[in-house]
């Protein structure tokens, strides 16, 4: 998540620690760790002081952060209570003119008296993104800032500690494992989410590749069968033609054969009619008697051994019909 202004990557931006003294309580057991006069050490204890800061970048919006929490500390000390978290949200414009640099945040703010006494309160102070409590909780960064803080130093010193004392430099790195901590979650994050959408991206265009394939396998596919479909259509139209001439020739023969038996029962009818219509012919002397003709073989007996050979063979309607009237003819004259 990067700021929409400035580009800064980090949730957490800014971390202070400041003092407040709202009273002289305490004073005797104060003014034995603060030098100088009386007068000083009064004037010294009873100042707000923010005790250490650190940015999570360094740039001009340090001074901003930094400002900004030297004045909620002096202007807005007197609604600061203790035990109480405050959250405030920055204005789109610094002084009435031009844009904040810093781009909006939010300055979350928390409360507590050292050692119960009201008269002097240690402020954590936390500035944010305001996408800060999304990915990440404030009250668990209050509780890891407070541990740190009260680990590493006692109560008498936090309440004598000044703003240019060894505190400072000693919570430096604390400061910086805090800002590696809460804005590399979120880095981890985003590079998990980025991850993901890698593989989702790499899966969907497997998908895409895989489909391409199988567009051009089905093309291939297509091809194929359309050439296959061609060499059928001209496989089949050579079948085709293969039967009508077998169909023509069968029937040709066919006809030739019903055409030479009609001839051959015609020229038979006609030889025996004009054998019976011949005149007698004179007597003649005997002859001896010579051999008998052996006699002729009449139509049926020629036709039906060659109708019983046909019956087997596949041959058109009309000469089936034909042999057919035939064969009744035949079987009638005998």
């Amino acid at each position: 998540m990067t700021d929409a202004s400035t580009g800064d990557p980090n949730l957490l931006k800014f971390l202070a620690i400041g003092r407040l003294a709202k009273g002289s309580s305490g004073g005797a057991v104060l003014a034995r760790n603060v030098g100088g006069t009386e007068e000083e050490k009064k004037q010294t204890l009873g100042k707000h002081q923010v005790l250490a800061y650190a940015a999570a970048s360094k740039d001009e919006r340090t001074k901003i952060f930094k400002k900004h929490v030297k004045e909620l500390m002096s202007k807005g000390a007197s609604r600061l209570t203790g035990g109480k978290r405050v959250r405030l949200l920055s204005d789109e414009a610094e002084d009435g003119g031009g844009e904040d640099p810093s781009g909006r945040y939010e300055l979350h703010v928390l409360t507590e008296y050292i050692d119960g006494d009201p008269n002097y309160a240690l402020v954590f102070f936390a500035i944010t993104s305001l996408d800060f409590t999304k990915h990440q909780g404030i009250a668990t960064l209050f509780k890891d800032l407070k541990a740190g803080v009260y680990d590493q130093f006692d109560s008498e010193t936090l309440m004598t500690t000044q703003s240019s004392g060894p505190m400072h430099g000693h919570l430096r790195r604390f400061f910086e494992q805090l800002f590696t901590k809460y804005n590399k979650q979120l880095l981890t994050q985003v590079s998990r989410k980025v991850e993901e959408v890698k593989e989702v991206m790499k899966d969907n265009v497997n998908k895409a590749l895989n489909n391409v394939e199988q567009l051009e396998e089905m093309e291939v596919k297509a091809e194929r069968m359309e050439d296959q479909a061609k060499l059928f259509e001209r496989r089949s139209g050579s079948v085709l033609w293969l039967m009508r001439c077998r169909y023509i020739k069968i029937t040709l023969i066919l006809g030739l054969v019903v055409a030479a038996i009609l001839a051959y029962i015609i020229y038979y009818i006609y030889s025996k009619t004009h054998s019976d219509d011949d005149p007698a012919s004179p007597p003649v002397d005997p002859a001896p008697p010579a051999p008998e003709p052996t006699p002729s073989p009449t139509p049926a007996a020629v036709i039906r051994p060659v109708l019983q050979a046909m019956a087997g063979v596949p041959i058109p309607r009309p000469a089936k019909k034909m042999l057919q009237m035939l064969r009744t003819q035949l079987d009638a004259r005998t």
